[in-house]
């Protein structure tokens, strides 16, 4: 009864922070549930592209990948994801991500927000994407 008492706690902890991060975070952050509902792990220019593509179909501006990468290192430190630098020998290095919690909790929880209402519309094209390893630079 405790462990389920304090995963529910974290639980909780984690979905009121992710509703209080800034809107390119939250994108970010949709981004990688999208990717993670077909796979157990991804890179940051994997999350990137999705990430890249939902600000085109609502008319936002993307960050660079630079700072894609620096909300990426905040979201790791405060728990909501898990990600560790790998080598890719001569093609450079990446960060390898995975999503430990409820996906469709944070899925829920960064719906609620009106401003990620129209990005559910592009769903089912991310994820069809994300499923065919069809990603743009």
């Amino acid at each position: 009864h405790v462990r389920k008492a304090v995963k529910k706690i974290e639980t909780d902890y984690m979905l009121e922070t992710v509703r209080t991060l800034p809107l390119q975070t939250k994108i970010l952050l949709y981004s990688m549930t999208l990717l993670a509902e077909n796979r157990e792990k991804f890179t940051t220019g994997e999350a990137y592209c999705v990430y890249k593509k939902l600000c085109s179909k609502i008319n936002l501006e993307a960050l660079t990948q630079r700072r894609v990468s620096d909300l990426l290192s905040e979201l790791d430190s405060l728990g909501v994801i898990n990600s560790i630098v790998i080598s890719k020998g001569r093609y450079g290095r990446t960060r390898e991500i995975r999503i430990d919690s409820d996906v469709e909790a944070l899925k829920k929880a960064l719906e609620e927000d009106y401003r990620l209402g129209e990005l559910k519309k592009y769903e089912e094209e991310m994820k069809r994407i994300a499923k065919l390893e069809i990603f743009e630079f």
